[in-house]
């Protein structure tokens, strides 16, 4: 394979809010008009926040914590000549 034409790196970074002590993370976003939290032990299901989020989540802070995840992505173009087929 040949060398990359052009290469782009970028990343994206979101949040879990999981309990403490636990391996249990959110799954719904709780507000002043749904209270009820709801937990998985399934990290791949929980979800994802972004800084906004938390302007109007509603949880007890002393018993969650927040985990940042930053996801890093490389994307590499290659680009060749190749012959016209007549």
């Amino acid at each position: 394979m040949t060398k990359p034409t052009k290469t782009d790196a970028y990343e994206k970074i979101y949040f879990l809010i999981k309990r403490k002590g636990l391996d249990l993370f959110i799954t719904n976003r709780p507000n002043k008009n749904i209270e009820e939290v709801e937990y998985t032990d399934n990290k791949s299901k929980a979800r994802r926040f972004d800084e906004d989020d938390f302007e109007i989540l509603d949880i007890d802070k002393t018993v969650h914590e927040k985990v940042e995840v930053t996801k890093k992505y490389d994307i590499a173009t290659f680009e060749s000549v190749v012959p016209l087929d007549e």
